[in-house]
């Protein structure tokens, strides 16, 4: 059974506390419950914690997101106490605490579901203003046995927080002990070149990841590189967001070529977007999207990677054996002139599957525009009405015309366990040289020289 609290959002006291129990006798046995979306007073908390306090042995689930909008600090520290308290009994699986305005007391006086949880295997902080002091605090919670204890971790959630490369560091310290992490969001922490270096460099140590989300940080090249050897390592990834990560051409090359090397296959989503990426990379992400069956999402909008990159990626995905499940396309404010968005719509038109195509806020003529529109079902295409004509395409129609995939794409032709081959030599190989430059200790997570 389950004690979920549906319903609309609203302020709970002592009197709504009572009633929404009302249903429930004490000492009902659940193995799930979910306090969100509703702001309790002290009194109400207190009403909640003398039930919860009944609950017997079996109760696995903790949904305590978004509990204290609008109450004062000091009453709202005490809220999450009384009723993480209430619940230190139990050995969760998974917690939920984002959305609450936490902060390092918040972190502290949520000790009753997070202290010595020895099955648990999913926690969410999310939106929770996380400092890096705070981060270490979560690190040292979950790493209670010991830094050489490994736990069950298996998804960990840390999304919009601000704990800067002090936190990037200290998260870092829990990889080693995180053998059986699938699903890591990390994103929209404010950590810049030197935490996202020693934070890539813990996930080496990783090899189940399925879902990694780091998008909004600041990696840089070098940063890409070392974080290049860690995705290569993660033979079951399917979704990969890179969005906003500061990348750049170098970076998105090194990873896209550790991954073809190493035959990391099973991508599903793709989003290099925002990353100040040319139609230097492009070649590269081409040569990636030939190993990818699977892929049905990809993002690279909000780049420049301009009519060139696109022609580069359009010679490879116009051929039926590449991205065949491609449903999602996304290719907005890329600086595209009427050549590249039309070659990437007949190659997009090819897709059995495709669902969604974005090409707005490029740099489209009427008359592409109008081809663009008649390649495509009118289902599929996005809204086109950002574009701003690019007076220098007066030869459109001829280049469209004399477009051959021969000529963009030699790659095309080539071997891929060759390519693969030299690229575990090179590629790797340097990537390698930069990431083993330091060793992977607590102490060096936390600072490099």
């Amino acid at each position: 059974m389950e004690l979920v609290l549906s319903g609309d959002r609203e302020f709970v006291d002592a009197a709504r506390a009572t009633a929404l129990l009302a249903s429930y006798p004490h000492f009902s046995s659940f193995t799930r419950i979910s306090l969100r979306n509703k702001s309790y007073s002290l009194e109400a908390a207190q009403v909640f914690a003398t039930f919860l306090k009944t609950i017997p042995a079996g109760l696995v689930v903790a949904d305590l997101a978004d509990m204290i909008a609008g109450r004062p600090e000091d009453e709202a520290l005490l809220v999450l106490e009384h009723v993480c308290q209430s619940l230190s009994s139990h050995a969760f699986v998974e917690v939920d605490l984002s959305d609450n305005a936490l902060g390092e007391k918040g972190v502290r006086a949520s000790f009753g579901v997070l202290e010595r949880q020895v099955n648990l295997e999913r926690l969410y902080l999310c939106n929770n203003g996380l400092s890096a002091e705070s981060a270490q605090v979560i690190a040292d919670v979950l790493l209670f046995r010991g830094a050489n204890v490994p736990t069950k971790l298996k998804t960990f959630h840390f999304y919009n927080n601000m704990s800067g490369d002090g936190g990037a560091k200290a998260l870092a310290t829990l990889f080693p002990s995180t053998p059986l992490l699938e699903d890591l969001r990390f994103s929209t922490t404010r950590s810049q070149r030197e935490g996202c270096r020693v934070f890539a460099h813990a996930l080496s140590t990783l090899s189940n990841l399925k879902f990694v989300d780091l998008s909004d940080n600041t990696f840089g090249a070098e940063g890409a590189m070392v974080l290049a050897v860690a995705l290569a390592k993660q033979s079951r990834l399917e979704v990969l967001n890179l969005r906003d990560a500061s990348i750049g051409d170098e970076g998105l090359i090194a990873i896209a070529n550790a991954l073809v090397a190493q035959r990391v296959t099973s991508l599903r989503v793709l989003d290099v977007s925002g990353n100040d990426l040319t139609e230097e990379s492009m070649t590269a992400l081409a040569k990636l999207l030939k190993t990818l069956p699977l892929l049905e999402e990809l993002r690279v909008e909000e780049n420049e990677i301009g009519s060139g990159g696109a022609s580069i990626l359009a010679a490879v995905l116009q051929k039926k054996s590449v991205t065949p499940l491609l449903r999602v396309f996304q290719s907005n404010s890329n600086e595209l002139s009427s050549t590249g968005g039309y070659r990437l719509a007949v190659a997009l038109a090819k897709k059995p599957q495709l669902a969604s195509v974005e090409l707005d806020g490029n740099m489209f003529s009427d008359d592409a525009v109008a081809k663009i529109t008649a390649a495509l079902p009118s289902n599929v295409l996005g809204s086109l009405e950002d574009n701003m004509e690019d007076d220098d395409e007066d030869d459109f129609s001829d280049e469209i015309d004399d477009w051959s995939d021969d000529d963009e794409v030699k790659a095309e032709d080539n071997d891929v366990d060759e390519l693969a081959a030299s690229l575990s030599q090179v590629t790797l190989g340097k990537c390698l040289y930069r990431v083993h430059a330091f060793s992977m200790t607590p102490d060096n997570m936390r600072s490099i020289d």
